[in-house]
């Protein structure tokens, strides 16, 4: 993945879309459905206030800009939050 320069991100408007589905398991039938998270205008998301210790999470992220989409990128490999200190 390539980071975008200003003049190409205000060139393109593009909306970021980022989706998760969570499980105690980290297969299929365990997750969740994919939903969606947020929708932005920048390329990057904090999103550690909405995670819960001891759940496993995947992300996909879509872009949409005046031209269209290509639809969501291949899902994250599934990764397990482990709790804080």
């Amino acid at each position: 993945m390539q980071k975008l320069t200003r003049e190409q991100n205000a060139a393109n408007s593009n909306l970021y879309v980022v989706q998760w589905q969570w499980g105690l398991h980290p297969e299929g039938e365990s997750m969740t459905e994919w939903q969606t998270v947020t929708v932005r205008n920048k390329p990057y998301a904090i999103l550690k206030h909405l995670l819960s210790p001891g759940r496993y999470y995947q992300f996909r992220v879509g872009a949409v800009s005046v031209h269209g989409s290509l639809g969501f990128s291949q899902p994250s490999p599934p990764f397990k939050l482990s709790k804080g200190r």
